[in-house]
């Protein structure tokens, strides 16, 4: 069965758990490490219509996003994979992915979004549940989901968050076994979409933050060695904090790189 990676907020290959879990679930169950049949990876994003007409989504985080998305395409291309960009409603695009794949593993993310993003995963949520598809979630935040039902409410929270923050990140997976696109879903894919094209009125910043994991770690890195050194001690978190994780969320429908 294949494992399909939705890529949502989190474009990057590295410290990525539905990727990692993905990967070692193509390696154990497949039969067939050539047939389109075997068990493989789909990596996957959507561009949503009405996710980019929120009132919290300008042509900025687009552009921020596409940036995110060109180099995760090429770290997918640099070990034979495909990322398939698709444009459409997401029960739509699941729904074309049934029909070519057959039965399949859904895998992403929890999302901290807007209500409109909440409203989207119920939605995907029952047509997994009513089309047999597994829909497997991992958090990627200090979020904590149910934790009433985790043992505890607010006076819990911060065993839970320091549980969660001490996990090691992840290393990039290797030797994955990328799904390899049948005609169909080769049909589906759309490539990069501008403003214009997904019906947005306002244009890109020429002076926001670049994405790429690549340009977020260079940031960072210039300032722990250069730019941050004249600010207040009181201000500047330990350098271990700020290097656990990279992450950058322009807004809510932002995304970390």
């Amino acid at each position: 069965m294949h494992c399909v990676v939705w890529f949502k907020k989190d474009l990057r290959t590295s410290d990525h758990a539905p990727l990692v879990w993905a990967a070692e679930q193509a390696r154990l169950h497949s039969v067939d490490t050539v047939a389109e049949n075997g068990s493989s990876v789909l990596p996957l994003w959507v561009y949503e219509p009405q996710a980019w007409q929120q009132p919290d989504a300008s042509a900025r985080h687009l552009g921020f996003a596409n940036e995110c998305l060109a180099e995760l395409q090429t770290q997918i291309a640099d070990t034979q994979g495909a990322l398939l960009r698709c444009h459409g409603d997401m029960l739509q695009v699941l729904a074309q992915l049934k029909a070519a794949l057959g039965t399949f593993t859904l895998v992403s993310h929890e999302e901290t979004g807007n209500g409109w993003s909440y409203t989207r995963d119920k939605a995907v949520a029952q047509w997994c549940k009513a089309h047999g598809v597994l829909w497997r979630e991992f958090p990627s935040n200090a979020v904590i989901r149910a934790l009433h039902a985790r043992g505890g409410g607010r006076d819990r929270w911060s065993a839970h968050w320091a549980a969660r923050m001490q996990t090691p990140p992840l290393d990039v997976p290797h030797s994955v076994q990328w799904l390899r696109l049948p005609p169909a879903l080769q049909a589906l894919h759309c490539g990069e979409l501008s403003a214009p094209q997904l019906g947005m009125q306002d244009v890109d910043a020429p002076q926001r933050q670049k994405g790429g994991r690549s340009q977020v770690e260079g940031d960072l890195f210039s300032f722990l060695a250069h730019r941050g050194q004249n600010l207040p001690t009181d201000h500047v978190l330990d350098n271990r904090q700020l290097m656990r994780k990279i992450v950058v969320e322009p807004s809510t429908t932002g995304v970390e790189a």
